[in-house]
């Protein structure tokens, strides 16, 4: 009789031992789950107060065109007023080397990542005239 209380003492400890196993593991699941999500957003939070990509900024800036129409404005207005002033000084530079200089200038990655290099070149002109063919070879 004693054998047979120990015994099923024993079993039911056992299963009481499994199923805390069972709840600790869904515990820690949920632990890590919430860690995880908790480091995404701080990752985002400090992606979002730092460097933008040109991409996101102009989603950012046309999302939100009705209420920021004086920003907009300011922008094309700054991006029309480079364009200018680099195509004269470019036209006004003679020397070759001053040339390239503009070239390159114009010719970078993120103009190339954000596959830009049709429009640079209509912008500009002659500034960047090799500057298709290099983004299509890549």
């Amino acid at each position: 009789m004693r054998h047979a209380v120990l015994k099923t003492d024993c079993s039911a400890a056992y299963r009481r031992i499994k199923q805390l196993e069972l709840e600790l593991d869904n515990v820690k699941r949920k632990v890590e789950k919430y860690r995880k999500r908790y480091q995404r957003q701080r990752v985002g939070v400090s992606c979002k107060t730092g460097s933008e990509t040109p991409r996101t900024k102009t989603r950012r800036l046309l999302a939100n065109f009705h209420c920021h129409k004086k920003s907009v404005r300011k922008v094309l207005t700054f991006h029309y007023a480079l364009v200018d002033g680099i195509r004269h000084r470019y036209q006004e530079t003679t020397e070759e080397r001053h040339k390239r200089v503009f070239t390159r200038l114009v010719s970078n990655q993120v103009i190339r990542r954000y596959k830009l290099a049709t429009m640079t070149s209509e912008q500009f002109g002659r500034v960047c005239t090799g500057l298709c063919c290099v983004a299509q070879k890549e």
